[in-house]
């Protein structure tokens, strides 16, 4: 990740000298997060290392991109970056070391009987809401216009169904655990209807068009397995390490070429002007991509305190009541209208630090990632002592929640708090067994 940092940001560019401050302060904040967390071994530390690379791409290339636009807030941006990755670690590290795991439990000691019921609630659950939603909608992810398609579904099937169809993939989620923690060696049929499974899932979460489930689902699978796995050699973390940063990188200029293609005025043709270097334009479109996720971050400068005063915990209020019944607007939805915003598909995607900004302004950018590392610190905390099904899913869920609300937003977002809810009472039926 180095690499391309320092040949992005020794660009021979006299209007970005000022944000090498900036940059610098986030790569700190990187190595920081990569070094401290590993202490105590680099299996339970790659939680928050996995999390920083991420940030990495939305909150420092994506800020230099709006830099290059001609956006001052963007150096704000790298900087509330990196220190909002700092207190994520704090809140990691203290979460890690300031709890008690309780008694030590072996997984051949957990009883999963009550375990694979409460699971097979949320897989009938799952499969009955695909059929409906095929039913009422068919697939808009085949479809050539799938990009409005999909909201004007998702009105008339409403989120409860989406919701449904979703929860799905946790029963996976808890067999993916089961299947790896089990001490006895696997057949080749038990092989194939595990990956079987996870195929469904991934099928089932692609059908209604939406890209974000599919990377949550993929990052799940990994952390379990590395949650999972009794010796983790430092060759499979740098190999998982090195195919995520290269399918972030694929993923971001696949998108791009493909908006090229769609688009009046050819990104790539934009994009040209900067550099003609194919290594720094493969670079750049990357880049550029991914700072679209960090645009709404970017409008919430603008927006609070300006036009709307802080929410002070509207965020968290906004998202419950999209459990009630009727329509209810999400706060990406009513960003685009405070922002006087108009473009197709649904609502502005705060981000992580966007929503917490939106609370509690620079506050908020401390706050909200204390407890988000303190929550997973506490969850890696138990599972180091002991690996359970239960506690390997929640952490990697957790985890896995954070990492793609960099992405989306966390709390504006009701898909994870309902499937987060729904994880939790799954893993309530985890039992010791009586010996």
């Amino acid at each position: 990740m180095a690499c391309p940092a320092i040949y992005l940001f020794t660009l021979n560019d006299t209007s970005l000298q000022r944000f090498n401050g900036a940059i610098v302060f986030f790569v700190a904040a990187v190595v920081v997060c990569w070094a401290l967390p590993a202490v105590r071994g680099p299996r339970f530390g790659y939680p928050i290392q996995a999390i920083s690379v991420i940030w990495f791409f939305i909150y420092g290339l994506g800020a230099k991109e709006w830099l290059i636009r001609g956006n001052p807030n963007a150096i704000f941006i790298a900087y509330a970056g990196g220190f909002a990755l700092l207190t994520l670690a704090l809140g990691y590290l203290a979460g890690k070391h300031f709890v008690r795991p309780g008694p030590k439990i072996a997984p051949d000691q957990i009883s999963t009987r009550a375990l694979k019921r409460r699971m097979m609630v949320f897989l009938v659950l799952s499969v009955l809401a695909t059929f409906y939603f095929v039913a009422v909608g068919g697939i808009p992810a085949f479809r050539p216009d799938a990009l409005v398609y999909r909201f004007e579904v998702r009105q008339r099937v409403s989120s409860y169904v989406i919701f449904m169809l979703r929860s799905g993939q946790l029963p996976v989620y808890f067999m993916w655990a089961m299947f790896l923690l089990s001490t006895t060696r696997h057949s080749l049929q038990q092989k194939f209807w595990m990956w079987g499974a996870i195929g469904l899932m991934m099928f089932a979460n692609f059908i209604p068009g939406w890209r974000n489930p599919l990377m949550f689902i993929a990052m799940n699978l990994v952390f379990i397995y590395i949650f999972s796995t009794k010796h983790m050699k430092s060759a499979r973390i740098f190999l998982i390490s090195a195919g995520s940063v290269i399918g972030i990188l694929v993923m971001g200029f696949g998108r791009l070429y493909r908006l090229s293609l769609t688009q009046e005025v050819a990104a790539i043709s934009y994009f040209s002007q900067f550099n003609t270097d194919p290594i720094r334009m493969f670079f750049h479109w990357t880049s550029a991509q991914f700072s679209n996720y960090s645009f709404g971050f970017l409008t919430a400068l603008d927006v609070f305190p300006k036009l709307v005063n802080h929410l002070n915990g509207g965020v968290i209020v906004t998202t419950l009541a999209t459990m009630l019944p009727g329509k209810q607007e999400l706060l990406d939805e009513k960003l685009k209208k405070w922002s006087g915003l108009d473009f197709d598909g649904g609502g502005l995607n705060l981000t992580l630090l966007g929503e917490s900004y939106a609370d509690f302004g620079v506050f908020g950018l401390a706050l909200y990632p204390f407890i988000y590392g303190t929550i997973i610190g506490l969850l890696v905390r138990k599972v180091e002592h002991s690996p359970t099904p239960a506690r390997v899913t929640l952490a990697a869920f957790a985890t896995s929640s954070v990492c793609l609300g960099s992405l989306t937003g966390l709390l504006a977002l009701s898909n994870f708090w309902i499937l987060g809810g729904f994880a939790f009472y799954i893993s309530l039926g985890e039992r010791i067994r009586r010996p």
